[in-house]
């Protein structure tokens, strides 16, 4: 089984989370203060960018958490409302300080998160959208599709 830790703030993280444990066949975490002992084979880390950086709170709960099985397949998904600037590479650097690499990342655009500057985009077409690249980077994870993470 997979697990899939999610940060979310707006619910497009949780959205995209639910989504891809469905097709997956895995189960979501919210990721909370304390650290979190893993010790399955595919591990997922769900969240939004801010403010074109990796959330405090992803930081320091990959910092705080233990990863048993040194092997697992490790990926990633990055909500954001543009194009991301390195919140998958610090979070490579994070998982290679305990040992494992982040072996695919995917960038979902599903609207801005900072909603006082940005109109949100809930057009059904958007929506459609979203939920095609859902099952693409599913796709992707089922295979054990690996990238160079920047």
């Amino acid at each position: 089984m997979a697990i899939l830790y999610c940060f979310t703030s707006t619910g497009n993280s949780l959205y995209t989370a639910n989504s891809l444990a469905e097709k997956i066949g895995g189960k979501v975490l919210p990721m909370n203060n304390g650290a979190a002992q893993c010790k399955d084979d595919v591990i997922g880390f769900v969240f939004p960018n801010y403010f074109w950086g990796l959330p405090r709170i992803v930081e320091r709960f990959v910092t705080e958490m233990q990863i048993v099985n040194k092997d697992a397949y490790i990926f990633s998904v990055l909500t954001c409302g543009g194009p991301g600037f390195g919140e998958l590479g610090r979070l490579h650097r994070l998982l290679s300080a305990k040992g494992v690499h982040l072996l695919y990342g995917a960038r979902l655009l599903s609207g801005s998160n900072y909603i006082p500057k940005y109109k949100t985009n809930s057009s059904d077409a958007f929506r459609r959208k979203i939920d095609h690249d859902i099952e693409t980077i599913a796709c992707a994870i089922r295979r054990h599709k690996t990238i160079r993470v920047p």
